[in-house]
């Protein structure tokens, strides 16, 4: 009967460890800062823009902005696990106004990369004679 009454206040006292445990964990957690998000949505949308708006000028730019996403990406999952609060979930139908930045980027890197190909040949030549005089000083 002593075992029975001793094997059930250590498991009590185990139990009671463990709710502290989590208790100090999640008091830990509270004293954490809040996650920026806008701050790494800029980052990604400024590295999309470096990536299409002048991928003609430089295509290994693609590759090496390829590896500095994939450590972000170990550095963002470290921040999110030890240094920063958890971020709240919510529900959402789309980005709002990064996805009209996105889309603004993308049309822009049309043009651009359409100049930068033709002022690169001679093609350009063709279409608009008046910047031949340029395109020997550059």
């Amino acid at each position: 009967m002593t075992e029975a009454l001793s094997s059930s206040k250590e498991t009590e006292v185990c139990c009671a460890d463990k709710q502290n445990e989590i208790i100090e964990e999640e008091l830990g957690e509270l004293e954490k800062d809040e996650i920026e998000l806008f701050d790494d949505y800029l980052e990604m949308i400024m590295t999309f823009g470096y990536i299409t708006l002048f991928a003609s000028a430089f295509p290994f730019g693609t590759t090496i902005t390829a590896l500095f996403i994939y450590m972000e990406t170990k550095q963002d999952a470290f921040k999110l696990t030890t240094v920063t609060k958890r971020p709240f979930s919510r529900k959402a139908y789309d980005t709002g106004v990064w996805e009209i930045t996105l889309d603004f980027f993308t049309i822009l890197s049309i043009f651009t990369n359409m100049v930068l190909c033709c002022f690169a040949s001679n093609q350009i030549d063709a279409i608009v004679p008046q910047l031949k005089k340029y395109e020997k000083g550059s």
